[in-house]
């Protein structure tokens, strides 16, 4: 599937479940503030897949409920995609065919959330914003390492199952699409890595929220 039908497919399931009332008996989120950790995996469906692999993830969110049933949500996350598999191109872009390339994405975010009960313990959500995202290149060099530091910005959808153990603990099953605009040249590691300045990946995670407030 190409990237730009796979973003207008998530966007239009985000704006539809965003869109969709709350339940009657819904247990609302207003004035509430919920602190959550994930951790999981991530996985780029282009280049980058073929270049990195998949790696590993994890995040720090945190929703302020503003109405019953919506909020704004705040992202922290480590996209740790490891180890280039191309040494070949490691040799080009290092100089060097003993060294590795290691790249990470760091992402600051922000968006809008729907929270809908399903029941009494089950609810969903949905979410659509965007942010910031650093992109770091590590080139591990013995004792020492070298960092290339790249910031760009995209956006994200996601949506998530929340299972609820008490009225303030709840684990949490999420996944998120990401589209960052990652640059055009040789200069932009990830450009160099996959002749694309756009990327894409997605992020599966489960962790547990507390509400705070």
């Amino acid at each position: 599937m190409r990237p730009n039908t796979s973003i207008s497919i998530a966007a239009a399931f985000a704006v539809l479940l965003l869109c969709t009332p709350p339940p009657l008996h819904c247990q609302g989120i207003k004035g509430e503030e919920i602190l959550g950790v994930r951790i999981g995996a991530v996985v780029s469906p282009g280049n980058l897949n073929a270049a990195f692999g998949r790696g590993t993830e994890i995040e720090i969110h945190f929703i302020e409920g503003i109405g019953s049933w919506f909020g704004v949500t705040f992202s922290l996350s480590s996209h740790n995609f490891g180890e280039s598999k191309d040494k070949a191109k490691n040799l080009a872009y290092t100089g060097d065919s003993f060294l590795n390339v290691d790249l990470q994405i760091y992402s600051a975010t922000v968006g809008f959330i729907t929270h809908n009960s399903i029941g009494r313990r089950f609810a969903a959500t949905a979410e659509i914003g965007g942010g910031l995202y650093t992109i770091n290149t590590v080139i591990p060099a013995g004792f020492y390492e070298g960092n290339i530091i790249d910031n760009q910005f995209g956006f994200y959808g996601g949506l998530g199952v929340l299972y609820r153990l008490s009225t303030s603990l709840s684990l949490n099953l999420n996944g998120k699409y990401h589209y960052v605009f990652s640059g055009e040249g040789n200069k932009h590691a990830i450009y160099f890595y996959t002749g694309e300045d756009r990327t894409p990946y997605y992020q599966i995670a489960v962790g547990v929220m507390i509400r705070t407030g």
